[in-house]
């Protein structure tokens, strides 16, 4: 009779650890947010889009439809995009004043 090898149910694979070490700004962000809730204040739509953008991040990477290292990149670009939302209009409008962009090359 051939022995056969096992692995241990611990062991996890080098993409999973990878996986899991993108998620770490989303699940600070997460706590953010947590913390947010707990002030009673209502949240506007640009909110609750950050957090669908979270949840469908953290899809695409634990299913594998994207590689770990699109998935950190998709990471970094939903937390830019979060921040750059809880700005408020004067910081916006003194960024584009400095930057010489106009409100249709915002658009682009």
């Amino acid at each position: 009779m051939k022995a056969t090898k096992t692995t241990p149910s611990c062991a996890k694979p080098q993409s999973f650890k990878l996986n899991r070490l993108a998620m770490i700004p989303l699940l600070t962000l997460a706590m953010s947010s947590v913390h947010a809730a707990d002030s009673k204040e209502p949240h506007d739509n640009f909110y609750f889009l950050g957090e669908m953008n979270k949840a469908s991040t953290v899809m695409v990477i634990d299913t594998k439809i994207v590689p770990p290292d699109l998935g950190k990149k998709i990471v970094a670009a939903v937390d830019q995009v979060i921040i750059n939302g809880n700005q408020t209009m004067p910081e916006i409008a003194l960024k584009k004043t400095t930057t010489g962009l106009s409100d249709s090359a915002s658009l682009r």
